[in-house]
């Protein structure tokens, strides 16, 4: 299965939670799908994973990345990009950029994450699920609870409560608003455990599993301090006008045009200073690359521009990849 920056998976029969539209009983924004809550490394970086390859809006799928200087960004694989996780959560993060994200189970247990995009993330994530008597438990009472219960937020209120007692969650928030002001509820219909997980980031790995980790706010949406993988539902209170707190157009676009030429970091602090009026200057250690194509003079009169453009198009993106991974 795989999801690029146009299109979403499909969601694996194994995981029984079906494909339809689940009947919800009043017009709100509805989604159908899973994901890995989070997951926090050793290097202070967090991960999240949202797969919901159908949903009212549009289906997508969403990674999450939280660096170690707490700064949150979304990487996006959507045919309908503005309808995913940043319309929600877009007020709550510095960037939201389209990537290429690939999913693959390679058991029912075991999940295989690659990301890529451009001088921006290079992942490759592992992620092991198992259940264990207390997941069991909780799933058991999920199926035995009438469906039409599901339809309204006291019941993941409840269970929301309930789960952050039998895993030791410290928090999971299943009803509350979200950062661009829109109400949300979950309906997590089966919760397993993370037991493992690997991440190589632009190639450094990022160490073993924090444990446990730190519960992280996005409003009231929480990301709990055990790493859970969960299937189920989500919806969110409809709106009239524009969204609250997304990122702005203008800035979107910005920001995609630098990013094609400057790394992220200096992306962040260009538009930063750009809202502030904060334009300056900073004395820095720097290391500068000089580099020539030998016979460049002679192969620009025998070639017609379109050829040359090419040739350094080609000779730039094999630089430029490296210098910003490191």
């Amino acid at each position: 299965m795989q999801a690029d920056a146009t299109t979403s998976p499909e969601l694996p029969a194994f995981l029984g939670l079906g494909s339809g539209r689940p009947k919800t009983g009043a017009d709100l924004e509805w989604m159908l799908g899973y994901g890995v809550w989070s997951v926090q490394f050793a290097s202070g970086d967090l991960f999240a994973l949202r797969c919901f390859p159908s949903a009212g809006l549009g289906g997508f799928t969403s990674l999450w990345h939280q660096a170690p200087d707490l700064t949150w960004r979304m990487y996006i694989a959507s045919d309908t990009p503005d309808a995913a996780c940043p319309r929600y959560f877009g007020s709550a993060v510095a960037s939201a950029e389209p990537a290429v994200i690939d999913l693959e189970w390679e058991t029912p247990h075991d999940l295989r994450i690659r990301a890529h995009r451009r001088h921006m993330i290079d992942l490759d994530w592992h992620v092991g699920i198992r259940s264990s008597w207390r997941t069991r438990m909780l799933n058991a009472a999920s199926r035995r609870l009438p469906e039409g219960a599901w339809r309204w937020p006291v019941l993941p209120s409840v269970m929301g409560e309930l789960a952050t007692r039998v895993l030791d969650l410290g928090a999971m928030n299943l009803v509350g608003q979200m950062p661009n002001g829109q109400r949300f509820w979950i309906n997590p219909r089966k919760v397993f455990l993370i037991e493992r997980s690997a991440a190589v980031l632009d190639g450094q790995d990022l160490g073993p599993m924090a444990n446990p980790q730190r519960v992280v706010f996005l409003g009231d949406y929480a990301l709990p301090k055990r790493p859970i993988f969960a299937v189920g539902d989500a919806y969110a209170e409809p709106t009239e006008g524009p969204i609250a707190g997304g990122l702005p157009g203008a800035v979107a676009g910005d920001r995609e045009l630098l990013s094609k030429y400057v790394c992220h970091r200096v992306v962040d602090r260009v538009l930063d200073a750009s809202r502030n009026g904060t334009f300056g200057g900073d004395e820095v250690f720097a290391i500068v690359l000089f580099a020539d194509l030998s016979g460049f003079t002679g192969l620009s009169e025998r070639f017609d521009p379109e050829r040359v453009i090419a040739i350094l198009n080609r000779n730039l993106h094999a630089i430029v990849e490296t210098i910003f991974r490191y």
